[in-house]
């Protein structure tokens, strides 16, 4: 087992340290080695566990989970405290999921792929709830592919029967149509819903809910910012400062926009 520290040089080698030094360097090397492998092991983890390329990444509120999707389709979960495989998620076999998230209370994590949104429970061992397909363009009559998606600030309450709460909505954006999902009664096939068209707008990228609940805020590929009210679903203002598409989006927790 290793002692935390160099070993002493080989015998003789203290007559010879006049005339080459290298053996300081190899040791001094070897002391480097494992203070740097404690370091990568405490703070720095390399899960190298996969055969696809990372495309998104979430971690659970509380932070005990990180989920990972993969072109494979399938969703992994860790736990953060050893860094070990807590669960493994069926999704769309060779698609990678657009985006993970998690409900404010940590009851559900939604995989969005561009055909259906899978709706997990967010605890072992991991249950598929729902499974929500793509909508339908009102003016093509084409599978229009979900986009983004995001949960709404409000608070959870843990029901035995599913039912979070009041006023908890799942917003979702597809390529033409923006659909907001009430799941308080559960996520049954009647859960409430509401869509407004987008109107041609341009493929979402990023969405968020500012953190009091009465907006959204969605970029597009084109780099365009779209703000809507909640409540109405109505589009409030377009900001047009990018050229590029909108990789990342994040709002104040004193609901200034950022």
């Amino acid at each position: 087992m290793p002692s935390g520290r160099a070993a002493a040089p080989p015998e003789g080698a203290a007559q010879s340290k006049t005339e080459d030094d290298s053996w300081k360097d190899v040791y001094a090397q070897d002391e480097i080695d494992e203070g740097d492998h404690e370091w990568h092991w405490r703070y720095n983890r390399r899960l190298s566990c996969f055969s696809h390329a990372v495309c998104s990444l979430a971690f659970s509120q509380d932070g005990q989970y990180l989920v990972s999707g993969t072109g494979s389709g399938d969703v992994k979960v860790w736990d953060t405290g050893c860094w070990a495989e807590a669960g493994k998620l069926k999704g769309c076999r060779r698609e990678e999921p657009r985006v993970l998230v998690t409900s404010p209370a940590q009851r559900w994590l939604v995989a969005a792929y561009s055909k259906v949104l899978h709706i997990f429970h967010c605890r072992p061992p991991w249950k598929l709830e729902q499974s929500l397909p793509a909508m339908l363009d009102p003016c093509t009559g084409e599978l229009s592919e979900w986009a983004c998606c995001a949960f709404s600030p409000m608070a959870e309450v843990d029901h035995p029967a599913g039912n979070a709460g009041q006023d908890n909505h799942l917003a979702v954006f597809s390529n033409s149509v923006l659909c907001v999902v009430d799941y308080s009664g559960g996520w049954g096939e009647d859960a409430p819903r509401r869509t407004r068209s987008l109107m041609q707008s341009g493929r979402p990228t990023m969405l968020v809910y500012t953190a009091c609940g009465s907006f959204m805020i969605c970029g597009f590929e084109s780099g365009m910012l779209q703000i809507w009210n909640t409540a109405s679903l109505t589009h409030v203002k377009t900001l047009s400062a990018h050229t590029e598409c909108v990789n990342g989006l994040a709002s104040s927790p004193k609901d200034l926009l950022a």
